[in-house]
């Protein structure tokens, strides 16, 4: 969480406190996160998922660079979109619920 904000001041317990109440809130919700090559490798993605185990739906969404705060990472390559249909896959032993978001290449519907 620290390399995907460059902030070293973070409280994660805050983090941690506020996914409880937003579990313990009757309303709807989805948990995001940007899949940034040079912040997220995805054994951190799977360890998100594992963080946020019983969230009703976690979203991984493409990097998608040229307008970066960061201008070091405008010219980063985004992790390919199997990429991403397969760490969501992996993810769904954590948050049955996992989506991708604005990437190419979502697999073939599974038959039978």
């Amino acid at each position: 969480y620290r390399r995907a904000t460059g902030r070293d001041d973070l409280d994660l317990e805050a983090i941690r406190r506020s996914l409880h109440l937003l579990r313990r809130w009757a309303g709807e919700y989805e948990l995001r996160t940007t899949v940034c090559p040079a912040v997220l490798t995805p054994e951190d993605v799977i360890d998100l998922a594992a963080e946020v185990a019983g969230a009703p739906v976690l979203v991984l969404q493409q990097f998608r660079p040229g307008h970066c705060l960061d201008p070091a990472l405008n010219d980063l390559e985004p992790y390919p979109g199997e990429v991403l249909f397969e760490l969501a896959e992996r993810c769904r032993a954590y948050v049955g619920r996992t989506l991708v978001r604005g990437a190419e290449g979502a697999p073939a519907p599974r038959s039978g």
